[in-house]
């Protein structure tokens, strides 16, 4: 049996208005859809797997309603049994540590707040959960920001995080660092006036992988899904999304939800996409939206089960810094772990740190923290990320650091 956390940020915070009832997707950027309705489809993740969701978790960073919202989880466009009702006028971390779904292959989920008429809004910055499955099946799911892809684009996604495309596919690659087998790649469309056929499919090392996803030219917004093709991923792969609709010659479509499911003890955890400008002390939720604040505190979630974080990846690739370095590191509890990676001025690429690794239990918090130093210039990366093993104790064989071809190693000397 195996537990992964699954969280939907949006740092800076999404406000949602006093009568008002929204669906938000359980990962990727905490963006919504009116929910109750014909759009709720847009935020689903279709569960191909036997799971349970429970431990949800929600951070409010301002509430001005004068009554109570309801925040549920929702399985099949129904009522699930998570619910959580959000004091009036009262911000801060709410949970339902007592509920959870019982899910089955087939079943579409998705969160549901809704907020009753009476004072203004309520600001979310993040919702959390778990997922535990017995048949060590986490998920990928990339939510993104409601991207519109013309006529002739050929465009690139991470597998995680909020899911910012690039014409660059190296931005958008991950390194992989467990085995595992991907199937079940599911895409949700809409706004589809293309004149020829949208192609989304799994990369692997930049080569086409065997899942792929045709939606024809016209085709009304929906979920389609490959259900026969796999991709077997070795340890040290590079995977992304591509999204082609270089077959066209007119119009554009919108892909709004990316997910697939994974055969591994280890999810990736990934928050993207950031821009950040020099001399800042910056911190980010652990998944979704990179949208880095001052306050430590509205970015942390706990971990609600007990795992080991490993195998820190980071996609940078633009860099002007005119400092010495740039620092990303995972926190605990407000203090920074020894999984870190630092970045010299003007260096770009995939960088990893193999050589540490973080035990966490289910109390406790943890969070990104970014550090630029320096008086001009930027950065600008595709994600950070950890892969995040069950069980929760280092399995034997560990990585025990060293260099990758064309990577570097945090430790390694340059």
């Amino acid at each position: 049996m195996s537990t992964w956390l699954l969280t939907a940020s949006l740092n800076t915070g999404f406000v949602q208005n006093d009568n008002y009832k929204f669906a938000y997707a359980l990962c990727g950027i905490l963006d919504s859809v009116s929910g109750g309705g014909a759009e709720e489809p847009i935020v689903q993740l279709l569960i191909r797997d036997t799971y349970t969701l429970a431990n949800c978790y929600i951070r409010i960073l301002a509430n001005t309603l004068t009554n109570a919202a309801t925040l549920r989880s929702r399985v099949d466009a129904g009522n699930g049994n998570i619910a959580i009702s959000l004091t009036a006028l009262t911000s801060g971390v709410f949970e339902d540590a007592v509920n959870s779904d019982n899910l089955t292959t087939g079943e579409l989920v998705n969160t549901e707040i809704d907020a009753p008429s009476g004072g203004t809004s309520i600001t979310i910055s993040l919702i959390s959960y778990t997922l535990t499955s017995d048949n060590d099946v986490p998920i990928l799911m990339a939510f993104p920001p409601s991207n519109s892809f013309n006529d002739g684009y050929l465009r690139f996604s991470p597998v995680g995080g909020d899911g910012t495309d690039s014409d660059t596919e190296t931005e958008r690659q991950i390194t992989m660092r467990a085995a595992t087998t991907l199937s079940n790649l599911s895409v949700y469309h809409d706004n589809n006036a293309v004149d020829q056929a949208t192609t989304v499919r799994l990369r692997v090392n930049g080569a086409d992988g065997n899942q792929v996803i045709s939606i024809p030219n016209w085709l009304p917004e929906g979920l389609t899904e490959d259900a026969v093709n796999t991709d077997a991923i070795n340890v040290g792969d590079e995977v992304c999304w591509e999204i082609d609709v270089t077959a066209s010659t007119s119009g554009s479509i919108s892909i709004l939800n990316i997910h697939c499911k994974s055969s591994s003890t280890g999810r990736q955890i990934m928050a993207g996409y950031g821009w950040i400008p020099s001399n800042l002390t910056l911190y980010n939720t652990v998944e979704g939206r990179f949208a880095c604040i001052a306050t430590e505190a509205d970015t942390q979630c706990t971990a609600r089960c007990a795992f080991t974080a490993r195998n820190m990846c980071l996609n940078l690739y633009q860099n002007s810094l005119d400092g010495t370095s740039s620092v990303f590191t995972l926190r605990k509890n407000g203090a920074d772990t020894t999984l870190t990676i630092s970045v010299p001025n003007g260096t770009t690429g995939i960088f990893e740190d193999l050589v540490h690794s973080v035990a966490f239990i289910a109390t406790d918090l943890l969070n990104w923290k970014l550090v630029t130093d320096g008086s001009s210039g930027n950065i600008e990366f595709s994600f950070v990320s950890f892969q995040l093993d069950q069980p929760a104790a280092p399995p034997p064989g560990a990585p025990a650091g060293g260099s990758v071809a064309g990577k570097m190693i945090a430790g390694e000397l340059i």
